[in-house]
């Protein structure tokens, strides 16, 4: 049989070149037709295969870029394309150049400008990377890009680090110039994965843009440049402690107080629990005890259903619920990190013996971990915290949701 080859199609026994643009081109340019279709007019495989081999140079442009102005280049060059043009007249168009800046080496305010605008950025997404180019900016100083050296770089992410949360209502609105000024603690601090975010970022400028597209640097400062991301662990809180924050919650707002009895005794997610409507409160009739849905969530499992604790029947959950019409917390659904915030401000200490996190997310952590030690099956507690089913190997295929009253359990067995 003829080897096969992209971008061939045979009718009547004629061959013709059939290319159908990317999903990016289309949308970047709209006015094209989806594909482009030429007779190669020919019967013979290997000699249509020649023919249709001239235009891989386009397509493989195409599918590199994402400007519009070299994408409409290369497109346009696609569907006037002369299949039968003597080899030595066929050539493929180059890249358009960007716009040129002021000088061979801009200072880094305008590469970054020239860089935004050639990347083409979502709103939202230039938005956060102005934002963190700001606090590079400020560490760097906006000096040309030429005299940027790997010790700035790593100067500058060093700094970077110290600096704290946007978050934390504490340094929401504070100006990068004044934070760099502060003894941040280290539980308040960016997280390394946030670091390892301004780094690609300033790798992007660099390396790529400057280096790479417009040939002003012969080397970027950015490489072997690395930054390690550190694995948190969250620790298991001990009973006295939650039970001591259960307490405490009382005194915060009364949503609040809500929030963390059933965060305690779901091990729901944070974004899980914010979300909770009084519609998504049910009773089993099966086994006659009240459930709420998750919708949605970080995986497919996310979404199920999870026991009410009894406790929560003690303290009125139910009894509170009737009194909400809508979400049950507005205000984290709103301000996502509102009850971190709280929970972190009644912690004393933020880290345990052993170095691990206590935070909000501990307390999912500490569900989990108290479930296991209690001897629940593996695969009940991952129901009910919503993670995928594993460990059985092949049978977790045949695996599906188990009943309600199967699950109970899980739940039953978290006391304080």
């Amino acid at each position: 049989m003829p080897q096969k080859f992209p971008y061939l199609l045979k009718r009547n026994g004629n061959y013709s070149f059939r290319y159908i643009f990317p999903t990016h081109v289309q949308k970047a340019l709209p006015h094209l037709p989806r594909e482009v279709r030429r007779t190669l007019r020919t019967e013979s495989h290997s000699e249509a295969v020649s023919l249709a081999s001239r235009a891989i140079p386009l397509t493989q442009q195409l599918k590199r870029y994402r400007d519009v102005q070299s994408l409409s280049t290369f497109s346009e060059a696609l569907m006037s394309f002369d299949f039968y043009a003597p080899s030595s007249l066929v050539s493929t168009p180059q890249k358009p150049q960007v716009e040129t800046l002021n000088s061979p080496a801009p200072i880094l305010s305008e590469a970054f400008e020239q860089f935004a605008k050639w990347r083409q950025w979502k709103p939202k997404a230039e938005a956060g990377f102005r934002k963190m180019f700001e606090d590079i900016l400020h560490f760097t100083g906006d000096k040309p890009v030429n005299v940027i050296s790997r010790r700035d770089i790593k100067n500058t992410l060093n700094k970077i680090a110290l600096l704290p949360r946007r978050n934390n209502l504490k340094y929401g609105n504070t100006h990068v110039s004044q934070l760099a000024k502060l003894d941040v603690p280290e539980d308040e601090r960016i997280s390394s994965k946030t670091v390892k975010g301004y780094l690609a970022l300033l790798q992007g400028l660099f390396s790529t843009f400057l280096t790479n597209e417009l040939e002003i640097l012969t080397e970027s400062p950015t490489n072997k440049v690395k930054w390690e991301t550190d694995v948190v662990r969250y620790a298991c809180i001990s009973n006295a402690l939650i039970k001591e924050l259960l307490q405490t919650a009382e005194s915060k707002p009364e949503w609040f107080t809500w929030f963390l009895r059933i965060a305690v005794y779901s091990g729901a997610r944070r974004s899980e629990i914010a979300q909770l409507k009084a519609s998504d409160f049910k009773l089993d009739p099966d086994s006659n005890r009240y459930y709420f849905i998750i919708h949605t969530g970080k995986t497919a499992a996310a979404r199920r259903c999870v026991p009410v604790h009894p406790r929560l029947i003690e303290y009125g959950l139910m009894e509170w619920i009737e009194g909400v019409e809508g979400e049950l917390f507005p205000i984290p659904a709103k301000h996502p990190f509102r009850a971190t915030d709280i929970f972190r401000r009644m912690v004393r200490e933020h880290r345990n013996d052993t170095g691990e996190k206590i935070s909000l997310h501990s307390v999912r952590h500490t569900f989990i971990t108290k479930s296991r030690s209690a001897g629940i099956s593996e695969v009940l507690i991952q129901q009910v915290v919503g993670h995928e089913k594993r460990g059985a190997g092949i049978t977790d295929r045949y695996t599906h949701t188990f009943p309600l009253s199967a699950v109970l359990p899980a739940v039953d067995c978290i006391k304080y």
